[in-house]
């Protein structure tokens, strides 16, 4: 009963707010991009490490990367050398409520790559409210979030993820240099 009411409240917050939030949306390949940022669960240290790794050739290649990790604990984890946050940062019906998330959403990314494989509610509102021009994530999460879903098969990993979705924006197509997205 009370999940269900979460869940009612958190989607109430986040319909209210995609209401007036406005964001110039269109698409872009990867190469053009100039600015990146990754959503991830930091959580497993398996799962971070090709993140930071797909970051890192990134910064190489010449973009800006901004990246912002959810931690699954209620730890302080201001020690790693990225953004993050945790459960204490996700209220009761689970709205991140962390100044790192409020400004990782108003960063104005390229490209949002949301590289979470299992959807929380609280993974899909910061690309739904984010100012990024063009989001990518998994066919699982909410159609609101993302521009660009990508479905992984079950069982395949975060290497894969990274790699699925740097094909699809390699051969992303633009015509005069922009396609909104509506």
């Amino acid at each position: 009963m009370f999940e269900k009411l979460r869940q009612h409240l958190f989607q109430r917050d986040l319909q209210k707010r995609l209401q007036t939030h406005r964001s110039k949306r269109s698409s872009m390949p990867l190469e053009r991009a100039r600015y990146v940022g990754i959503l991830f669960n930091g959580t497993n240290l398996d799962e971070r490490k090709p993140v930071l790794a797909f970051a890192k050739r990134l910064k190489k290649e010449g973009k800006r990367v901004k990246l912002l990790a959810f931690m699954d604990n209620k730890a302080d984890n201001s020690n790693f050398p990225f953004n993050n946050f945790n459960r204490k940062d996700i209220n009761w019906y689970y709205i991140p409520k962390s100044e790192d998330v409020r400004n990782f959403m108003e960063e104005p990314f390229d490209i949002l790559i949301n590289l979470e494989l299992n959807p929380s509610p609280w993974m899909d509102y910061i690309p739904a409210l984010s100012k990024a021009r063009f989001r990518v994530g998994t066919a699982d999460a909410a159609p609101e979030a993302c521009d660009l879903m990508l479905d992984m098969s079950k069982g395949k990993g975060i290497e894969e993820f990274i790699r699925q979705t740097e094909r699809y924006l390699e051969k992303m197509q633009t015509r005069q240099n922009e396609i909104p997205i509506s």
